[in-house]
């Protein structure tokens, strides 16, 4: 994978980013990917969320900063409330 470009608050920015999503509970890493800089952080939601699960517990809360916010993360967490 290449790192690239984006620009958040007129300010340049080179390299990757990193998508992941963690137990609150007790800091294991439950899935994670890297994507270009550019690429826009709400598409990841469903597959932090979904490769989260590892066992049949559903999980209780989402907690995502205002990258991952957005109407189509909205309606799939509420078409997959019991995840």
């Amino acid at each position: 994978m290449e790192s690239d470009w984006t620009v958040k608050n007129d300010e340049p920015h080179y390299g990757l980013k990193e998508h992941a999503s963690v137990d609150v509970n007790h800091g294991f890493i439950l899935a994670t990917t890297l994507t270009p800089a550019s690429v826009n952080d709400s598409n990841f939601l469903p597959y932090c969320t979904l490769y989260s699960r590892h066992t049949k517990q559903p999980l209780e809360k989402v907690y995502a900063d205002k990258g991952y916010f957005g109407k189509p993360n909205r309606e799939f967490l509420s078409m997959n409330r019991d995840l």
